[in-house]
Parts: structure tokens; C-alpha cells; sequence
């Protein structure tokens, strides 16, 4: 049936590429091995691209498969680096699988990408250094979002008992909004805080945190970019691309957010 939908759509439209956007793509390495094999026999094929979960446990081998059928790049949910938040999402996927992951994708060449939710329930300021060393230490290219609620879901009526959706109705609204962008006003606007720490507090952790990690993943292709163009390496451009950082900032950040 995916096939035939396949063979429908490539020779109704003329696009470069197929996206997979749901959930789980294949939930295991059988139905991805059966998929890519199937796949390839097909006379017009696209590169496509997968979502698919990190507890899948894709082996090497199942990578190559997907690589040799077309695949060009993979994404899977993150959510946390800490296994015990990990447990409070009911996720059923523990670090070591992240970790995995992503490493066998890498060594295949598949470009890849993973999602993280920051300020979940209970979480607290150790929770998000480990989620940050996690894709630091890992080398995962990476996006955060606040953690927003769904209607539905079990944290939704969590936080509903607490108090903290006043209009349910506003709140699905929102939904379709700008949603929960970290550091943009809307962002904060629609975050409940049902973190361990207080919204100050919150708020400056996952700022400091996040910071950091974005200036230990970009600030080498700063200095390339600089030294390509022949930019002088002083304090005023750096202070404008880097937010006020120093020439010999890559050299005192460490682990702990100090500089």
C-alpha cells in the first residue's frame, strides 16, 4: 500500500524528495530492512527522508539498507539526557539508545537530527546540563523547544489541576501559534513551569545551559568563517556574532556553564 501511494505520488508530481513525517516510520528493523528492499525495486524513486524512533535500535547493517535505498538524512526524538525524565515521559527509550543511535548514523554517513524538550515535569538544573552534554558530548545537530502541553495527554491534565491553563480553549488555540521557540516572547508566554525550579530561576538555567552549548557547536565554524574571509579577529566582531564573548572564550567554557 506505502508503495503504490509512493508510485501515485511521483507520477503525479514533479518534486526532489519524499519526507516520512510521522511518528515512527518503520518500528522495527524487519519492516525497515522489508521496506528498503522493496523500495529499490521501484522504476522512479525519490531520496526520501524518516522520522523514526531512537529505540528502534537500528543497527548498522539496517542503516546501510536505508542509505543504499535512498536515504539522505534521519531524525528522531531526543527529549531528554537524562534517563530518569526520560522515565517520567514514559518514553521507553533510555540514553544509551540516543547515544547508539545517532553513532551508527554517523558511521553510515547519514546525516541526522534530534529534538529535545527543555523545562519537563520535575525536571530540574541537572536534568538540562545532562540533556546539553548528551548532544554535546555526541555531536548531534539539534533543536530545543520548551515543553508544551496537549490536550490528551496526561501532563495536559496535570496541568490543568494545577492551575495553570486558565482558558482551555485559548490554550488550543495556541497550539497552532508560534508555539514554544525557546528564547521567543510567545515561547514564554505559552510555557507552564512544571519544572523543579522556580520560573527565575528556570528561565536562566536553560538559557545559560543552551548558550553554552551553542558556543562549543558553533564557535569553530565562526573562526573558519572569519579566517576564509580575512576578518580581523578582535573583541568588537566577536562581541556582535557571539554575544559578547572574547577571542580565548572556546578555550574557558566548560562543562559546568563557567566561563
Amino acid at each position: 500500500h506505502v508503495l503504490d501511494e509512493i508510485t501515485h505520488l511521483v507520477n503525479l508530481y514533479d518534486f526532489d524528495c519524499l519526507m516520512f513525517y510521522n511518528e515512527m516510520f518503520y518500528p522495527t528493523v524487519k519492516d525497515i530492512r522489508e521496506f528498503c528492499a522493496e523500495y529499490q525495486q521501484l522504476k522512479d524513486r525519490k531520496p526520501w527522508v524518516a522520522q523514526v524512533r531512537a529505540d528502534a535500535d537500528i543497527d548498522l547493517d539496517t542503516f546501510r539498507n536505508m542509505k543504499e535505498a535512498g536515504c539522505i538524512s534521519v531524525s528522531a526524538g531526543i527529549e531528554s539526557g537524562s534517563d530518569r525524565i526520560l522515565q517520567l515521559m514514559n518514553k521507553k527509550t533510555t540514553t544509551n539508545q540516543i547515544k547508539t543511535f545517532f553513532n551508527n548514523a554517523k558511521i553510515v554517513g547519514i546525516p541526522s537530527c534530534g529534538t529535545c524538550i527543555i523545562g519537563y515535569e520535575n525536571e530540574t538544573a541537572d536534568d538540562i546540563k545532562k540533556t546539553i552534554d548528551l548532544v554535546i558530548d555526541n555531536e548531534i545537530n539539534t533543536a530545543q523547544s520548551l515543553l508544551y502541553v496537549y490536550p490528551g495527554t496526561a501532563i495536559y491534565k496535570r496541568a490543568l489541576d494545577k492551575g495553570l491553563i486558565k482558558d482551555e480553549m485559548a490554550h488550543l488555540e495556541k497550539v497552532t501559534s508560534i508555539g514554544t521557540i525557546l528564547f521567543s516572547p510567545q515561547g514564554k508566554n505559552n510555557f507552564f513551569n512544571l519544572t523543579d525550579m522556580g520560573d527565575d530561576e528556570f528561565y536562566n538555567v536553560e538559557f545559560r545551559w543552551l548558550r553554552t552549548g551553542e558556543m562549543k557547536e558553533n564557535f569553530g565554524k565562526i573562526c573558519e568563517f572569519l579566517n576564509s574571509q580575512k576578518i580581523e579577529f578582535n573583541g568588537k566582531i566577536m562581541r556582535f556574532l557571539v554575544g559578547r564573548y572574547t577571542k580565548n572564550t572556546e578555550n574557558k567554557i566548560s562543562k559546568n556553564g563557567a566561563l
